[in-house]
């Protein structure tokens, strides 16, 4: 599935580029791309005008500029430019959206695609505006659809929903979307701020919630070996500060009441680090053997609290993540979904972990470098190590898991494919400099570049 943002262009009435307008710290673009691609699409196409400045796009993204006039060919042609840009990726389905609603659910895409799985070819919420009902989210068959809006250009259409009374669609009622208190576009500085609104009350307050019994789980036992020195790889400095320190005050930027470290080679130098620091409500497990992720996982869970119910599952040794972006993380798990993660695009994947996706863009399973097929060695969504996940979950599937695969591990990995088969597990993707890990004085040094020799803000935003 390919995604298809319509950028517009200068709003009139905003008295801006409605692209660019932001809320809680993201474009509206920004919010738009986040639930297409955590929709599962594997591209998002952003269908803009020459003269826009859209800014650094997030990861994953196209941008196709429309040398046409806008003021004559209109969003059917924005539509055109998108659709054919999916053709020539070889995509099946394609989701269409304006860049103005940013209350959109990734699962109302999903839902969307369904019924492209049922057999239509469209599936579209309508939005009422001043000139008629417009579609505020559509999936097309691209094959079909593009046949279409090549036929409706060619009588002087301009609006997108003409195509409709050409393919056979389903109407989705906004009803049954997740977004339908946010459905209409944000064509004012009014609607913006009562938009900002509805997006706190969905994110801030379940993040608010959870907060308050949200423990981090940093694993942290391995020597390091490939950094050719005795000290413990989480010690190592950056900015002056050991990794690990980094990441306890990311957890803490996140909400985290406290943290619970997985320690192993020299462990006692390592809370000792910690402790030394100020990091006084901190627990301590112990991994003598270093037998995978989920092994770690495992000796952790023991010295959880009573009433620690969501944990974010961390490496010492990836200081770049940041307390914000944990908090968007957490704020992905809701009844029916146990389990959040990070992915990331590589340029090169080889050594990851791939995000193995269904037909509709869901997520099945994590699949190891060394277990993989030929065509799973060929995904590039890969996996950044990095969990939001229900304790009762961990406490209920982790002791199941077993070491027979290639590496002779328990891998924590292997929880996606068990949340997955009882209900959909989310994903937060990220740049991959945010989650990148330290195993090699060369990469530490190249971070401590990055940083600039100083240190981080408290929480990392």
């Amino acid at each position: 599935m390919i995604g298809v943002i319509l950028a517009g262009g200068r709003s009139r009435r905003l008295g801006r580029d409605k692209a660019t307008a932001r809320l809680l710290g993201k474009s509206l673009l920004q919010w738009v791309c986040e639930a297409l691609r955590d929709a599962g699409a594997t591209t998002v196409v952003i269908v803009a005008q020459p003269s826009q400045r859209l800014g650094t796009l997030p990861a994953g993204t196209v941008r196709v500029d429309d040398e046409r006039d806008a003021g004559v060919d209109g969003p059917l042609a924005a539509l055109d430019l998108g659709l054919r840009h999916a053709l020539t990726r070889q995509e099946e389905f394609a989701v269409v959206a304006p860049c103005d609603v940013p209350a959109l659910d990734p699962q109302d895409v999903r839902l969307a695609l369904s019924e492209l799985a049922a057999g239509d070819e469209a599936a579209v919420a309508l939005s009422s505006g001043p000139k008629g009902p417009h579609p505020l989210l559509a999936a097309y068959r691209v094959s079909p659809a593009a046949a279409a809006v090549t036929r409706a250009l060619a009588t002087g259409e301009r609006a997108a929903r003409s195509i409709l009374s050409s393919l056979p669609f389903r109407v989705l009622e906004r009803s049954a979307l997740r977004c339908a208190e946010a459905t209409d576009p944000c064509n004012t500085a009014e609607e913006l701020e009562a938009m900002e609104a509805l997006l706190l009350a969905a994110n801030g307050a379940r993040v608010r919630a959870m907060s308050s019994n949200l423990v981090a789980l940093i694993l942290a036992a391995g020597k390091g070996t490939r950094m050719r020195s005795d000290l413990p790889k989480v010690l190592h400095h950056l900015g002056g500060r050991p990794l690990i320190h980094h990441v306890l005050d990311a957890a803490s930027g996140a909400g985290a009441s406290r943290s619970v470290i997985v320690i192993g080679y020299q462990g006692e130098r390592v809370r000792e680090s910690i402790l030394g620091a100020g990091y006084e409500d901190t627990g301590f497990a112990s991994q003598p053997e270093q037998r995978g992720t989920g092994h770690a996982v495992q000796c952790a869970l023991p010295a959880l609290r009573t009433g620690e119910e969501v944990a974010l599952i961390l490496s010492g040794d990836v200081p770049g993540i940041n307390g914000g972006r944990l908090r968007e993380l957490v704020a992905l798990l809701d009844e029916h979904t146990p389990l959040a993660l990070m992915t990331f695009e590589a340029d090169d994947p080889a050594g990851y972990g791939r995000v193995v996706r269904g037909l509709t863009g869901e997520i099945v399973c994590i699949r190891e470098h060394k277990d993989a097929s030929a065509d799973e060695l060929e995904l590039r969504e890969c996996n950044a190590g990095v969990y939001a996940a229900r304790v009762e979950l961990l406490t209920s599937a982790l002791w199941t898991f077993s070491d027979r695969n290639a590496a002779g591990e328990v891998y924590l990995t292997d929880l996606v494919a068990v949340a997955a088969a009882a209900g959909p597990v989310k994903a937060l993707r990220v740049g991959a400099a945010e989650v990148a890990g330290v195993n090699t004085p060369e990469q530490l040094a190249a971070l401590d570049r990055g940083f600039g020799g100083g240190e981080r803000s408290e929480g990392g935003d």
